[in-house]
């Protein structure tokens, strides 16, 4: 199940609205620099952030557009994957139809720098089938600037000349033609991690549930377990690792580090064993967070869990930033961490972000909002995170008020120290910013959606059928016209 649906799961539970990620452009008139709002740091210090693009589609009447995920490449330029019913158009015409009225296709888009379009690709199922429903769920970009997406496809489709369906990896050019596609032979669960590591070898970590093949052979797994697989960047299958856990278990989040090491974060609900010996649940049956370490060949190295949990916790999400390992999810109830206790809401869970060294030990953490759901490092040792959050929460800038009943929040730590540079909030309701995407010189890309009017800086939008979701590009944040806060 794709990323995007499950945000969007969690945003109804959380807020009653179903909200999501998604992303493209009928190409709009660049905003004034400095046109957003001012926003409040956890110092009081107001400043203005540049708003260098927005963009966003045009859907079918009476159909959604949503996205999964967005990265940028090596020259700045933003790919965004998910999936469109209907045949919106996102700048170059109108993607191809789906062919069932109840259905669904997949989409990949790629947009220069400046915002222009500069390819789209859409693609699904073949006339006559009832119910089609195909996605794709991530996608990273090598050295070379290739993109590699997961995907999954419930009827025969056509890729590249290769017919697929099930789960599968494809990876396309720059310029958007397929080169490779490798089918995934398994029924996978939860919304994976998938990684480049240093010579454009690709990590894949997520679930799996029953009979599983990647590549090296036949596997078993029951009921869910976590996998890491390793391919080259030709889609050469180079190993994988199925952990044999006594309940489930599953990885959300993979990164690499400069001498890449993989890190993977996820959670478990029995006894488990990541290779460093037998892991407790907090009690049988509840989720509880594990992060661990494995080289380039896939040795353990060290895993761990959290100390003094009383309840839920899980990990979603991790990156490595400079010497440190930074991870976000929820947890309920309290645990341990860097020497002081962390607490949830009385009524709920919390998000959390914890930093730790690359060997495992504490740093520092935070609570924030109701979840986190992608933590983004830069070179500059910056990293930034994006969740939901609740009338009442402070994330920066005070409790949040009650005219809305969700809010969604970007925030960008200091790694070493955990300090806040700047927060921005965003009502919830109409609008939604569910994926995220660094520039090493700091610029940020947002994708989401909206399907009723929204207005980002100067600029307002409306959807093309209100109640149905129009995708949204948003290039903000740049670091070169930051107004710095003091001692920054």
């Amino acid at each position: 199940m794709a990323r995007g649906f499950i945000m969007r799961v969690a945003l109804f539970l959380l807020g009653g609205v179903v909200l999501g990620v998604g992303c493209g452009p009928l190409v709009q008139p660049p905003l004034e620099p400095d046109a957003l709002p001012p926003t409040t740091t956890a110092t009081g210090t107001e400043h203005h952030e540049e708003l260098t693009w927005v963009r966003r589609s045009v859907g079918t009447p009476f159909h959604d557009m949503y996205g999964s995920d967005v990265v940028l490449d090596a020259a700045g330029c933003s790919i965004l994957v998910g999936t469109y019913e209907g045949a919106p158009d996102l700048g170059g015409g109108p993607l191809p139809a789906v062919v069932s009225e109840n259905g669904t296709n997949a989409f990949i888009a790629k947009y220069s720098r400046d915002g222009h379009l500069l390819w789209a690709r859409g693609f699904g199922s073949a006339p006559g089938t009832l119910f089609p429903e195909t996605y794709l769920e991530v996608v990273v970009a090598d050295r070379h600037r290739n993109l590699t997406v997961r995907g999954f496809s419930s009827d025969p489709i056509v890729l590249g000349g290769h017919s697929l369906q099930g789960f599968f990896l494809a990876q396309f050019s720059s310029e958007g033609a397929v080169r490779w596609v490798r089918q995934l032979r398994g029924d996978f669960d939860g919304s994976p991690g998938l990684v480049v590591d240093s010579h454009d070898d690709l990590i894949l970590a997520g679930g799996v549930d029953g009979p599983a093949d990647f590549g090296g052979g036949p596997r078993e797994a029951s009921p869910v377990e976590g996998f890491i697989v390793k391919y080259s960047r030709n889609g050469t299958w180079r190993w994988d690792r199925v952990f044999d856990t006594q309940d489930s278990s599953t990885f959300g989040g993979v990164a690499v580090d400069a001498l890449d090491s993989l890190y993977v974060v996820g959670s478990f609900d029995g006894d488990a064993d990541f290779g460093g010996g037998v892991l407790h649940p907090v009690w049988p049956g509840r989720e509880t967070a594990v992060v661990a370490r494995f080289t380039p060949m896939g040795a353990h190295v060290w895993s761990r869990t959290l100390a003094s949990m009383t309840d839920l916790t899980r990990f979603d999400t991790v990156d490595v930033v400079g010497r440190r390992v930074v991870m976000g999810g929820r947890f309920a109830g309290q645990f341990q961490f860097a020497g002081r206790p962390f607490t949830a809401r009385p009524d709920g869970a919390s998000g959390v972000v914890l930093a730790m060294t690359r060997e495992g030990a504490d740093v520092w953490g935070q609570t924030l909002g109701t979840w986190l759901w992608q933590v983004r490092g830069d070179a500059t040792g910056a990293v930034t995170l994006l969740g939901p959050a609740a009338p009442g929460d402070d994330v920066g800038t005070g409790p949040l008020p009650s005219t809305a009943s969700l809010y969604l929040f970007v925030s960008e730590l200091q790694t070493p120290s955990g300090a806040r540079v700047w927060v921005h909030t965003f009502p919830g309701g109409n609008l939604s910013f569910t994926s995220l995407a660094r520039e090493p010189a700091g610029a940020l890309v947002l994708a989401g959606e909206f399907n009723g009017p929204v207005a980002l800086g100067t600029e307002s939008f409306v959807p093309t059928t209100p109640g149905f979701y129009d995708a949204l590009l948003w290039r903000t944040f740049e670091r070169s016209r930051r107004v710095k806060l003091p001692g920054q």
